[in-house]
């Protein structure tokens, strides 16, 4: 093809998240080869920031409602007013793009990463009923994560060749092992102190107050629990807390850490879990998603069960405690995201996937 792929993009919003960071990385990387328009149900762009110089892009103006019926005829006159070569779609919060695309008779990527609070333990069953009735209608349904895999085949119940998996990939030139010192006095923290973070909006999902909780539970000597992000379900701090704020690029925050930490109730393969083990971090997740399986750990201190608090304040008890193991785990997390997670492997699965879908 030797003009660029035209592409239209719906997210449910495009402020900074995992999404919004992987779709500004592959549309950096593809540079002129793909031209892209944007739509944010919400009409929150802020993530654009995150997009090069070099990416062209058209920002759309806000959807005019959220009712299922009204954006969905919306999104067919939009799409036949565009006409892109597809339609890129973003988990459930942009799904009336979905149907809207498809009664417009356009080819259809549906993307999806994960779930929100409302759906962490049971899947809502008109959410269910609405992705069997189209999934296997459209061109392809990416996945990111094996766990998400396994739940669109047999509850989804998405063919086999409807489906793709594109695990997340990243940097791992621009993520590495590093101190940052300047920094980590800016936020005043002794050079000494012992430092946990973590990294990442600030939603219910993530559900920060049980890192909170289990920070100030575990009685760590001199230490600190930085929280890199901002969000609407912000925990209560305390003693030793520190809140940053939003940060554009967070790379060098990875090297105020000594521990990287995440409590959350749901994820599938989160991007700041791959940022931090390319920063030679070791890692303290809950058991959810494929998170057991990116850090290829096997339980504690790696792993616990979300819903054993106990548990994780004894991980983090553990892992502030013992620096070897830090260490080991530190050189293991380096080593598996430079070998299975760099960026060149996913931008690359993506470039061709958007190729297929643009041939007629």
């Amino acid at each position: 093809m030797d003009r660029p792929i035209e592409a239209l993009h719906v997210f449910s919003t495009f402020r900074t998240g995992g999404p919004q960071i992987r779709f500004a990385t592959v549309a950096n990387r593809m540079g002129s080869r793909v031209r892209h328009r944007i739509a944010a149900v919400d009409g929150d762009y802020s993530a654009a920031r995150l997009l090069s110089p070099q990416v062209e892009f058209e920002l759309l103006p806000r959807p005019p409602t959220k009712s299922m019926l009204p954006a969905t005829r919306f999104y067919r006159r939009l799409v036949r007013e565009v006409r892109p070569d597809f339609v890129q779609t973003y988990n459930w919060g942009a799904f009336e793009a979905v149907m809207g695309s498809w009664l417009a008779g356009a080819r259809i990527i549906h993307t999806e990463d994960g779930f929100n609070s409302d759906e962490s333990s049971r899947l809502k069953g008109r959410r269910l009923w609405l992705r069997r009735l189209f999934l296997n209608r459209i061109f392809k349904t990416i996945v990111v994560s094996r766990t998400l895999e396994k739940i669109a085949r047999e509850q989804y119940r998405v063919a086999p060749g409807k489906l793709c998996l594109i695990v997340n990939g990243i940097d791992t030139d621009r993520f590495q092992p590093h101190r940052s010192r300047d920094l980590r006095a800016s936020l005043g923290i002794p050079a000494d102190s012992f430092v946990i973070g973590s990294v990442g909006r600030f939603s219910a999902e993530k559900n920060l107050a049980r890192l909170v909780r289990a920070f100030a539970a575990a009685g760590i000597a001199n230490a600190r629990l930085v929280l890199v992000g901002d969000g609407p379900d912000r925990p209560a701090g305390g003693v030793g807390v520190i809140f940053t704020g939003p940060v554009a690029d967070p790379a060098a925050h990875y090297g105020v850490f000594d521990l990287f930490a995440m409590s959350s109730d749901t994820e599938q393969m989160p991007i700041a879990l791959l940022e931090a083990m390319a920063s030679g971090l070791p890692a303290l997740c809950t058991d959810v998603g494929d998170s057991t399986a990116i850090l290829d750990a096997r339980g504690a201190p790696e792993i616990v069960d979300r819903l054993d608090e106990a548990g994780y304040t004894a991980a983090l008890r553990r892992l502030a405690e013992d620096g070897v193991l830090r260490s080991e785990l530190g050189r293991k997390n380096r080593e598996i995201a430079v070998r299975r997670y760099g960026i060149d492997r996913m931008v690359g699965e993506y470039l061709e996937l958007y190729k297929a879908a643009a041939t007629k």
